[in-house]
């Protein structure tokens, strides 16, 4: 038979292929990631990831969810609209072994509802924007863990400070909710960095110094003294936390000052009738998620 549908082909597209050559879609993906790790891979709202960051962030959920026992099966559902947190969180779900769920943000809560019961969703990563419904309805569902995200965080500061900062106080885009088991992805799912990134030097002892403890009890040695030990590791290993996100928080506000008065705050000389062009913020419109190769 002669195949004349070649001749339409692109230069470098090949007439056949091994349908053996990757064992799953996840095998695929990262063949893909390190051949191209360097390229870029989304841009959305003025940040672009390359495949290399990507690999690293959606492994990093991927650890995530696992350790929360969420592995084979399990059903994770993503309702979010175009953002970078999407890639990361449905490629992380796809290597962690679990199955994606998406959900339209718009739903409404028996929408909603239904759609998480009717997959058995035990996870659903969300933008904070939609909340709200969630929030209704999430007794009624098999949901387990509740991942949070703001449209900010993945761009870069104070880009994304800045979009968290007004979507949430100026145009109020975000409707008061409250789940008390929900984690922000930024803060906690990211934490499982890079493979053979050092721990945080504040906390690397902590951590080996609870892991210590429990070991003791899970041998039956001094069991009283060995929880008490590892009592006292945990609330040093909290301390240190919340230090550090103190310290950080601090270093971003103070960051974020001097960007705003080099930026627009007018010199004594300058105050005049002129106007001035306040620029520096990069531009902030709404993109859609483009894909490059």
């Amino acid at each position: 038979m002669d195949r004349i549908w070649l001749k339409s082909y692109p230069p470098g597209v090949p007439a056949d292929i091994d349908p053996n050559e990757y064992k799953s879609l996840v095998d695929l993906f990262e063949a893909g990631i390190r051949k191209y790790a360097a390229r870029p891979a989304f841009t959305n709202m003025g940040k672009t990831i390359s495949y290399g960051e990507l690999d690293g962030l959606s492994r990093a959920f991927g650890a995530w969810l696992q350790a929360k026992g969420l592995g084979k099966g399990a059903r994770v559902a993503l309702m979010m609209p175009n953002c970078l947190q999407y890639p990361v969180a449905m490629f992380g779900t796809l290597r962690a072994g679990c199955t994606v769920v998406n959900v339209n943000p718009l739903y409404t809560p028996r929408e909603l509802e239904h759609q998480l019961g009717d997959s058995g969703a035990r996870a659903i990563v969300i933008l904070e924007n939609f909340c709200t419904t969630l929030q209704q309805v999430l007794g009624k569902t098999p949901v387990e863990h509740v991942v949070t995200t703001q449209i900010g965080d993945l761009a870069p500061f104070p880009n994304g400070a800045l979009m968290n900062f007004v979507a949430r106080r100026v145009r109020k885009a975000v409707p008061p909710w409250r789940i008390d088991r929900a984690v922000p992805l930024s803060e906690y799912a990211w934490k499982f960095r890079y493979p053979g990134a050092p721990l945080d030097p504040e906390l690397e002892e902590t951590t080996e110094a609870l892991e210590a403890a429990r070991a003791l009890v899970r041998d039956g040695i001094h069991p009283g003294h060995a929880k008490k030990i590892d009592k006292e590791a945990k609330d040093e290993a909290r301390k240190a936390a919340a230090a550090k996100q103190a310290d950080t928080l601090e270093v971003l506000v103070l960051d974020w000052l001097d960007h705003v008065r080099s930026h627009f705050i007018i010199p004594p000389g300058n105050r005049g009738g002129q106007s001035q062009q306040i620029t520096g913020f990069g531009n902030t419109k709404n993109q859609r998620l483009a894909v490059c190769r």
